[in-house]
């Protein structure tokens, strides 16, 4: 299996990143892929139409992404989320295909009481951190 994860903290390239997301489509099978859409604050639009897309092309998993970085004019309200999450569960019932969201959005969105069960990040230098982000407002056991 290939897998391309792209791990980013610089905001700019992040939207840079989304704006080449066209051509991202034409090189992936999406029969057999699972979609990760990341929502940026204001992007419902937006991942509404990568979803459609994705669908289109023949994708049957999503995986919604609210961003969660140190840039919080990104981070999507919680409404936004559950707006997102919502229209996408409800055109993968539609269509038949399977959607779902990460550990932490689904506790933005109150489904889940702990999210990274089992996570653990590793940094170059030997750190171990169980929050995927240093922001997190879960981090301190909130």
């Amino acid at each position: 299996m290939r897998q391309l994860l792209v791990e980013c903290s610089d905001p700019g390239l992040v939207i840079t990143l989304a704006e080449e997301f066209e051509n991202v489509l034409r090189q992936i099978d999406f029969p057999r892929a699972t979609v990760n859409l990341l929502l940026l604050r204001g992007g419902l639009a937006e991942v509404t139409s990568w979803a459609v897309e994705a669908i289109r092309r023949g994708a049957r998993r999503l995986l919604l992404l609210g961003y969660k970085g140190h840039q919080t004019q990104f981070v999507p309200p919680t409404g936004e989320l559950a707006s997102a999450f919502s229209l996408l569960t409800m055109l993968g019932r539609r269509v038949g295909l399977v959607v779902a969201a990460d550990d932490y959005s689904r506790r933005r969105l109150g489904l889940a009481q702990t999210c990274g069960e089992g996570f653990v990040r590793v940094s170059l230098d030997g750190r171990r951190d169980r929050c995927c982000f240093v922001a997190c407002e879960y981090r301190n056991g909130k």
